[in-house]
């Protein structure tokens, strides 16, 4: 009896087994002949298209089409960039106007200190020539991202002479601020360069300032001069402060800093 009901059981098994593989059969068979068909219909039409020049202006409006969609992407990123250039020139402005007031106010507060370094100006200009050099500090009308403009002013400016005095001028009022805020700069050093095109008048009397002031405020001058651009009319009245060099190349002893000539 457990025999016949095993039998049984392997019967059932195999025709289910059976059916199913004749319905999947059926199915690839009817799938094959529906792409068979569909693939009929797409030659077909695709002769249509190739026959009346379609297919080629398909080609073209496919490619135009993506041309257009990546103009489009490109244009989009430009808009975020210039959204984002907007944004930072506004924080820009924002920012430019916090560091004019911070500057106003600082002006305000350093009035004094400003006012005196104008003076001392003023006192080395009016000792080399007639007139008053100008030293302004401040911002100028229409200057633009909140600085600090510092400007050195006198007649004639175009002659290379009053640009190099004005130099002069300028360094020894840092150096008397120096003194004046107790910062202890204590040296400056010009080179014979800035009193190549001065007058030698000019060149005399900036000499004599120099020594007055270094008596005066403490501070250490020094100037190289050739022989021949001191003024004979101050030689006398410099010659203690003239340290004579003369410069060969025979040995280390006529070199100037490593440098023969």
């Amino acid at each position: 009896m457990k025999i016949k009901h095993y039998d049984g059981l392997l019967q059932n098994r195999k025709k289910y087994l059976q059916d199913e593989l004749e319905r999947y059969e059926l199915e690839i068979w009817e799938r094959t002949n529906q792409l068979e068909l569909y693939s009929q219909e797409q030659s077909k039409l695709m002769g249509i298209l190739n026959s009346h020049g379609a297919l080629d202006q398909l080609v073209k409006l496919q490619t135009h089409l993506n041309e257009l969609n990546s103009k489009i992407e490109t244009y989009k990123k430009q808009l975020e960039l210039k959204s984002k250039i907007k944004l930072e020139q506004a924080n820009l402005k924002i920012s430019e106007q916090k560091l004019i007031i911070e500057i106003a106010n600082s002006l305000k507060e350093y009035e004094k200190i400003r006012n005196k370094a104008i003076l001392f100006v003023e006192e080395v200009s009016e000792a080399l020539y007639d007139t008053v050099a100008q030293l302004k500090v401040g911002q100028s009308e229409g200057s633009k991202g909140g600085r600090y403009d510092i400007q050195m002013l006198s007649r004639n400016q175009k002659s290379m002479g009053i640009n190099s005095m004005l130099i002069y001028c300028f360094d020894m009022m840092l150096i008397q601020m120096s003194a004046y805020l107790n910062r202890g700069l204590g040296l400056l050093i010009h080179d014979s360069a800035l009193f190549d095109s001065v007058d030698e008048r000019q060149v005399a009397s900036a000499l004599l300032f120099a020594k007055r002031q270094t008596k005066q405020t403490g501070f250490q001058y020094i100037v190289t001069l050739n022989s021949d651009q001191l003024p004979r009319s101050v030689y006398a009245e410099l010659q203690e402060n003239v340290i004579d060099r003369i410069l060969t190349d025979t040995d280390e002893l006529g070199c100037l800093m490593g440098v023969y000539y």
